[in-house]
C-alpha cells in the first residue's frame, strides 16, 4: 500500500481536523507530494509552511527527524491534532519523529540536512527567507514544489525560475519534475 492510499483510508478525519483546509483529495494535498518525499529519505528535515503538518507526519516515516515550521498559530494547533491522530490511529509513520514549531520561521533554531517547501517560498518576509538561507547553505538536499502562476508576495521566489537561480547561488544541483506543469517539482542536491 502507497503512503497516499493509507492517508486515503483516514481521509474523513484528516480533513475533519484540518477543517479541509489540508484536505486529502483537495487542492491543497494530494499525492504528487506525498510520492516525492522520499526524496529527503534518512535525512533530518525541515518543513517550511507545514500547514497542518501532513507532510511532516508523511516524513516522519523516511526521516529520523522532522520539524514542521508553521507562522499561522491556528493551523499549528490543527498540527498538534494531527500528530495526535496519527499517533493513536495511522500505521506506518513514526509522528514521535516530528515537532511543530509555531512562530516566525525567522526564529527555527538548529541545522537540518534537507529542507521541504511546499508552494510556500514566495510567502516568506525577509527575516524568513534569510534564515531559509542560512539553513540551505548546510543543507544537503531541497524539495521545492514551485507554482507557475503566482503574483510577487514577500519575495521574488515566486516563479520556478527564479527558486532554481536561488538555489543554484546557494550550491545545489537542480532538476525539475513535470516543468510544463502548473506546480513543478524542483529537486536540488549537493
Amino acid at each position: 500500500m502507497t503512503d497516499f492510499e493509507n492517508l486515503e483510508q483516514h481521509k474523513k478525519h484528516i480533513n475533519k481536523v484540518t477543517g479541509g483546509y489540508q484536505s486529502i483529495g483537495g487542492k491543497r494535498f494530494g499525492r504528487h507530494q506525498i510520492v516525492e518525499i522520499p526524496f529527503v529519505k534518512g535525512l533530518s528535515v525541515l518543513d517550511v509552511g507545514c500547514n497542518a503538518g501532513l507532510h511532516s507526519l508523511v516524513a516522519s516515516k523516511y526521516c529520523p527527524a522532522v520539524t514542521g515550521a508553521e507562522e499561522l498559530h491556528d493551523i499549528y494547533l490543527d498540527a498538534l491534532k494531527m500528530k495526535d491522530y496519527f499517533q493513536n490511529n495511522v500505521t506506518g509513520f513514526h509522528p514521535d519523529r516530528v515537532q511543530f514549531s509555531d512562530g516566525s520561521m525567522a526564529n527555527i533554531e538548529g541545522e537540518f540536512e534537507a529542507v521541504l517547501a511546499f508552494n510556500v517560498l514566495y510567502h516568506l518576509n525577509k527575516p524568513s527567507l534569510s534564515r531559509l538561507s542560512d539553513i540551505l547553505k548546510t543543507a544537503h538536499r531541497v524539495l521545492v514544489q514551485a507554482r507557475k502562476k503566482v503574483t510577487k508576495d514577500h519575495n521574488n521566489l515566486n516563479v520556478p525560475e527564479n527558486i532554481i537561480a536561488y538555489l543554484r547561488d546557494l550550491g545545489f544541483s537542480v532538476s525539475v519534475k513535470n516543468p510544463l506543469g502548473s506546480r513543478p517539482f524542483i529537486f536540488g542536491q549537493k
